[in-house]
């Protein structure tokens, strides 16, 4: 689908948390990250109820098929240059462009159909910080001349962080799951041919602790055209969301499981650890000291084949010897790291 839906789209009103969980940049994508998107069967699923302190219990999914969204620089798409404001980009069916910054993530425009498509007035995706009580609104515009036809696009957009809980899923229990409604009205005008489409989208997507991109999201579609209303519904689940603060550098698949060298080492006092992982499975890199009590976690999940990255930083730790031991089914590394200050 030619649409971004990694994040949410609105602009930031006004804010109150009262959540665990409140999202911020970190879960703005990199280049390298990949977003796997399994749509399963509707059957039975609805979104439950709002409010705080919910539980939403969804422990078998059917699966039925899946799309894979890739992130990339805008250069590496051999189009970036169409979309000057655009530092990162994505594609499944398309290209889709998009101007990220710590505050906030703007959708500039999208490459399809050999055609570039710009936004006359930005959609914004996300600003930060947003959590639970958070209500953001949003208008956009785009102008296209597609297929010697001249369409308006005007949207709007209401989303609110309206429920909190514990979400079970057939891939874990997460708890302190944030969940947002979103509900965008686009309204395309056929200047061509003097018709009007309408589209409502309403769209519950839960986000969960060390996680980019949302696990799970049922999304409700209206399409009004010609004096005729057709509705559909998706129910999509993420299985692999990348942890946050870890940063795919290859997709290519290891023939081993490798821990890397941290470099620069000695550092001070920040570092990169370099890992690879050849099949998916959960991944465990941990730190220690030099007497060999466990200084913190660096990395506890599942994860993909392919090769990582992970920053360390070590502001509020003292000079020393460190280690770090990653762990993954048999595989198990440990390698030195000093701290000067």
């Amino acid at each position: 689908m030619c649409k971004f839906t990694l994040l949410v789209f609105g602009l930031l009103v006004t804010v109150q948390s009262y959540s665990q969980l409140t999202l911020t940049s970190a879960i703005n994508p990199s280049p390298g990250d990949m977003q796997i998107d399994v749509r399963a069967d509707t059957t039975g699923i609805t979104q439950g109820n709002s409010g705080a302190n919910q539980t939403w219990n969804y422990p078998t999914l059917v699966r039925l098929d899946s799309n894979v969204n890739q992130w990339m620089t805008p250069a590496s798409t051999g189009h970036g240059d169409l979309f000057p404001t655009s530092n990162i980009a994505s594609l499944d069916t398309c290209y889709n462009f998009f101007d990220e910054t710590p505050s906030r993530v703007d959708m500039v425009g999208y490459y399809s159909s050999n055609t570039a498509i710009n936004y006359n007035n930005p959609e914004a995706v996300m600003t930060f910080p947003f959590g639970y009580n958070s209500v953001m609104t949003d208008s956009f515009t785009v102008l296209v001349n597609l297929n010697n036809q001249t369409i308006l696009r005007r949207g709007y957009e209401v989303f609110t962080g309206d429920a909190w809980g514990i979400i079970n899923l057939p891939f874990g229990t997460f708890l302190n799951a944030l969940r947002l409604k979103e509900v965008i009205t686009i309204k395309d005008t056929s200047y061509t041919y003097q018709s009007v489409l309408n589209t409502t989208y309403t769209i519950y997507e839960w986000y969960v602790p060390g996680k980019k991109f949302s696990v799970f999201k049922i999304m409700y579609t209206t399409i009004s055209v010609l004096g005729y209303t057709f509705n559909y519904k998706n129910v999509i689940y993420n299985p692999n969301s990348v942890p946050i603060g870890i940063r795919p550098i290859s997709t290519q698949v290891p023939d081993k499981y490798d821990l890397k060298q941290n470099y620069p080492n000695p550092f001070n006092p920040k570092t990169i650890i370099g890992f690879q992982v050849p099949r998916s499975g959960f991944v465990n890199l941990k730190l220690f000291d030099v007497q060999g009590r466990e200084a913190t976690t660096l990395v506890n999940d599942d994860l993909v084949p392919g090769k990582y990255e992970i920053e360390f930083d070590a502001s509020n730790y003292a000079s020393g010897i460190y280690f770090y031991k990653l762990q993954a089914e048999t595989y198990s590394e440990t390698k030195k790291m000093v701290l000067i200050k």
